[in-house]
Formats: structure tokens, sequence, C-alpha cells
């Protein structure tokens, strides 16, 4: 079996991937699996659940609680809800589309959910449809998604969004006590203080990341993985997204219309290190698709980002990188007769001799 992870440019692909491994954007249908994803009503709300976790909705599609089955560890905060959306005041001193000022979060207002619809009951996959009125802000749809064998809890909101100088984000309380989250970077990531014993730390209330912020203890963790948002915080226990801003200049129109916006958590047991959290979040930003070649895929934690045909023609560029600060071993596997490897820099210049 050959498949493919979409990049943003060129395609790649890789041999024996385990579409197991990935769901999240996967074809589940394609391995066979006794897991199941099943949605069924409470009492109180609606129940999704797979082997992996079970989030429960008030019927109004609050999410009240969310375990991680492996663990049994409760994921959201004591008595908290979680997949909050909330608009803020956004008035800048000075650049309207660049600045955000840590006053912000004093005019936070939250807007609730008011129904809930059952649309998918699997057994691959289980779908409820959210409706979550914005008053004179606009209105949004969230499609809230959990497939067989997933660890991943995936959201899709649909937003029609008309309102000026406001500052739509989500929040998730979660069980976690740490004093720095993990936010990606290009080829790793970098730390952040959850809180704000200095001014340094207070400067630091929103981060800018790629496809994951995570916060975690020895033991356990929490990763919340999007795609193509990339302003994240975390204060205290707290892992908030940031969704659409509405600035007026210099374009002010910008932002304005509709939107749709794609997120995940995803709860793990054991330190981030361990965790699948870069395939998962990867798997969630690149489609599966059939075809040959080199793409990203995981080799322990090494992770290759793409390949390129080299500036002189002659020959192809595997880009590789370790994400987690480990020593790796890899083995790159081609199909090409003759070939052999060499080191090469960015500039694909490679004084280096070749390679085993």
């Amino acid at each position: 079996l050959q498949l493919e992870q979409e990049t943003g440019g060129r395609a790649g692909g890789y041999e024996g991937a385990d579409i197991g491994s990935c769901p999240l954007r996967g074809t589940p249908s394609v391995v066979p699996t006794l897991d199941k994803a099943d949605v069924f009503e409470l009492k109180d709300g609606i129940c999704l659940c797979n082997s992996q976790l079970k989030a429960t909705f008030s019927h109004r599609g609050v999410l009240r609680s969310l375990i991680h089955k492996p663990s049994g560890r409760q994921c959201l905060a004591d008595g908290a809800s979680a997949n909050r959306y909330v608009i803020f005041d956004d008035i800048p001193l000075f650049w309207d589309a660049w600045d955000v000022m840590e006053y912000h979060r004093e005019t936070r207002q939250e807007f609730l959910p008011q129904s809930l619809e059952i649309i998918e009951e699997g057994p691959l996959r289980v779908q409820i449809k959210i409706a979550v009125p914005l008053g004179e802000h606009g209105d949004m749809t969230l499609f809230v998604t959990l497939e067989a064998e997933s660890p991943c809890l995936a959201f899709r909101c649909e937003v029609e969004w008309h309102t000026a100088h406001k500052f739509l984000k989500v929040e998730f309380p979660v069980s976690v006590s740490a004093t720095d989250a993990e936010y990606e970077i290009q080829s790793g990531y970098v730390k952040r203080p959850t809180h704000s014993n200095t001014s340094w730390d207070s400067a630091k209330f929103e981060v800018s990341g790629h496809k994951w912020a995570h916060l975690g203890e020895p033991n356990f963790g929490m990763g919340l993985i999007s795609k193509s948002k990339y302003g994240y915080s975390a204060l205290h226990n707290q892992l908030t997204l940031s969704l659409l801003r509405s600035s007026k200049a210099p374009d002010a129109t910008a932002d304005m219309g509709s939107h749709t916006i794609e997120y995940a958590v995803y709860p793990h047991s054991g330190p981030l290190h361990t965790s699948n959290l870069v395939q998962y979040a990867t798997n969630f930003n690149h489609p599966l698709v059939p075809r040959r070649g080199v793409g990203h895929t995981l080799v322990g934690h090494t992770l290759v980002v793409e390949s390129d045909e080299a500036e002189d023609g002659l020959g192809t560029i595997v880009r590789l990188y370790e994400h987690m600060g480990i020593p790796a071993k890899w083995s790159l596997l081609v199909d090409r007769s003759n070939a052999h490897s060499v080191l090469t820099l960015l500039n694909e210049f490679h004084p280096r001799s070749s390679f085993q």
C-alpha cells in the first residue's frame, strides 16, 4: 500500500503507512477494526464514545465531560465545561490588525450553544451538530466528530462573522497543572509560562504556534490541535485557541463573511515526548491520499517533512527533522536503482561524502 500526505506545495508519499494509527483525516474503513464509535442519549445529555474517549454533552451542546479511557482520567477541570466560545473587545492602542492588548481579557463574554442534533451514528464515525448563536456578531454551526479508534475529538465550525473590533476564541479548562505550555514551531516546539509572575511572563499572554499547543504533567497531557489557526494561550490550566478577529484597518472588510474552522483535542497518557501528538496534528492538517514517493511520516521521533527535486536537477532532496530533542536513528528506503545519498545544507551544498 502506497500512501502520501498532502503538503501545501508538492506532495509526496510513503510506504507501509499504518492507517489504524492515523484515524483523523484517514480512511478507517480500509483497515478491519474491532473498535467502533457510538453515540447515545443519556438522561441529561448525549454521549460520544469509542475505545479511547467518552465525551458527554448537554442537550443544548455544552461539553460537560471528556474521559480518557486508557487512563480513566477526567480531562476537564473539576466542575468546568469546555469548548466554550467567548468574544472579547479588540481595540488596540496603535496597529489595528497587528496588536493584541493584554487588557482585552477583561471584556470576556461567553456565548452558549442552543441546540444539538445527532447527524451520524457510527460505527466508523459519530457526529453531532450544535447551533451556537453569536448574537449581533454572527452565527455558528458546530460539528463534533469522533471516529472509531481515534484518540482525538474533532470540531468543525461553520461561522458567519459580521462585527467590528471583536475577538472570537474557544476555551478548554483542563485537569492538568503545569508551569509551562509547549507550542509547535518549525522543526520543534517552544515553552512559554502559564502564569503572570513577572512582567515578562505577562507579555506572553498569547503565543504563536503551528499545528498544536500542549499542556502536560509527567503522566498525562492534553494537546490542542489546529488547522490554519495560529494564536494560542495557556493561562494556568486553560488552553485557548484564537479563531477570528474583526479589525478595520488597513482592511475594513478583513475576516468578514463565511469561515470554516477546524481543531481537535488529544488527551494522552505519559509525557509529551512519548505521545503521538505530532503525528495526529500532522494527520489532521495533511489528509492521506494514494500516491508514491516520500511525505510526512514518523520514524520513531524523526519526521520526514517532504521530498523535492534538487535545484540542479540531479537528485531528490529529502528533509527530515527530530521534533522532541531526542537522539534518533532512521532509515530511508528508495525505489531507484544505483542510488546513493549525501548530507546537504539548506542551500543544497553538500561538502560531505556519501553516508550509509
